[in-house]
């Protein structure tokens, strides 16, 4: 028993790493890529112009990154669909464990530990919004992390030119990311400050560290420029969304826990641990139960994926920076992480089947309706789970993939129309445009169907 304990001790960090990679791919097999505005991403691919927002350019071309593969490699048939649906959907969560991956080999064996506050930070997250597929705020936040204890750890005099090279590239990303970085850019400039007047002589910042301070400014300039001239109403709004998220009463049981958990990685009594820990057992059990509403409230409860990130980064920075004295509990640490790896798993395995009983109940409705153009708001009323369509947009376009992965028939004979939706928008299923691109890849609309588009 003490080999196994101590086997699972020793290797904590690379099974929970595997388990996360497992969780992205079984994601992806279940198609949870088409899911909101991941829809609009594959049509991307099928339009052979992935979608990069100029606003946050490098961090929007790391997502798109499997499209632009495929678009050079020029797959053209309907193979294609499927394969960069299930690709997208599993780099869509690989994406932000990379950073984190990364870290595993550049933080100093000693500080290795520290790694649970950023698999804390990204499980909370995960859990709580990542079905709002799709996002930069991820990956952006987990570059964060990187640089963070980069900084925080790292002796710039002695680290190797590649750990350099690595840390650089990371903050040139940072220059154009999501807009949360503007805030992120302030603490990591701060601590590279408190790190000349806190740390030993020998560990204070150099050259190398005023280089990072410099890309971070700049960091910090361009995302706070493009947070208050933004083109997307969503990014325009984000400062005000985070601060809804922080004290709104909806997500405040999210914050708390988030305390919860600080105290209990702090506390130093065995009992009041132990029952602490299953306090937060039973809270996720009802969590867990409670995770319809997660689904339709992802696009807004993404906002607490910075929320969680700052409350447990600037207890990290307060830790090493000004409380050194105060030992932290890796050991309870570690048990937290197992317990939100297991919800976040049993999530994954609820989630994927909801949505996959929804994408069945579409290709039900299209075989049992008489008509072949559908009106959406009808459409919408014969599903039997509708609570969760947070998006009744995106829908007519998710429907023609969802054709296309999950029905026999691969031939488009019924489409969703939206009156509201513009009829000479590329994504339109009505778009002539886009019913050629779609015959690229070997989709064929029904000649009845072409005849009743027509007539619209």
């Amino acid at each position: 028993m003490k080999q196994i304990i101590d086997f699972f001790d020793n290797y904590f960090f690379e099974i929970v790493f595997l388990l996360l990679i497992v969780i992205s791919f079984y994601n992806g097999y279940c198609n949870i890529g088409i899911w909101n505005d991941g829809a609009w991403y594959v049509l991307n691919a099928i339009q052979n112009s992935p979608a990069i927002d100029k606003t946050r350019l490098i961090s929007s071309f790391l997502l798109c990154f499997p499209i632009y593969f495929f678009n050079l490699i020029n797959i053209n048939n309907i193979n294609f669909i499927n394969i960069i649906s299930v690709l997208y959907g599993t780099w869509f969560y690989l994406l932000p464990i990379i950073p984190i991956l990364f870290l595993k080999f550049l933080v100093p064996k000693e500080q290795k530990n520290y790694l649970v506050f950023v698999l804390c930070s990204y499980l909370l997250s995960m859990i709580c919004s990542s079905y709002f597929i799709s996002s930069e705020i991820y990956i952006t936040t987990f570059l964060y992390w990187f640089i963070l204890l980069s900084i925080l750890f790292l002796d710039f005099n002695k680290i190797s030119i590649l750990k350099k090279f690595i840390l650089f590239s990371v903050c040139v990303i940072t220059i154009f990311s999501y807009q949360i970085f503007f805030i992120y850019s302030l603490i990591l400039m701060s601590i590279i400050i408190l790190k000349n007047f806190y740390f030993e002589k020998e560990k204070a910042i150099n050259i190398y560290g005023y280089i990072i301070f410099l890309l971070l400014l700049i960091s910090a300039v361009i995302t706070f420029y493009y947070t208050i001239n933004s083109h997307d109403t969503n990014s325009s709004k984000f400062l005000s969304n985070l601060y809804i998220a922080s004290i709104s009463i909806n997500y405040m049981q999210y914050v708390v826990a988030v305390f919860v958990l600080l105290t209990i990685i702090n506390y130093k009594k065995k009992y009041i641990n132990v029952l602490l820990l299953l306090s937060l057992i039973v809270v996720i059990f009802l969590f867990i139960l409670n995770n319809f509403a997660l689904l339709h409230n992802a696009h807004d409860s993404r906002t607490l994926t910075p929320v969680f990130t700052l409350f447990l980064s600037i207890f990290l920075i307060c830790n090493i920076i000004f409380f050194k004295n105060i030992k932290i509990n890796f050991n309870i640490a570690k048990y937290i992480i197992v317990i939100l790896l297991f919800v976040y798993s049993l999530n994954t395995f609820i989630f994927n089947n909801k949505i996959n009983v929804i994408f069945h109940n579409c290709i039900d409705i299209f075989e049992k309706e008489t008509r072949i153009i559908i009106p959406e708001d009808y459409f919408f009323e014969q599903l039997t789970i509708k609570d969760i369509i947070t998006d009744r947009f995106v829908l007519p376009r998710q429907l023609i993939l969802i054709q296309l992965l999950y029905s026999s028939d691969k031939k488009i004979s019924k489409i969703i129309y939206n009156k509201d939706f513009n009829k000479d928008n590329d994504f339109n299923a009505t778009n002539s445009q886009f019913i050629k691109k779609l015959n690229n890849f070997g989709v064929k609309y029904s000649d009845s169907l072409l005849e009743e588009i027509d007539k619209i």
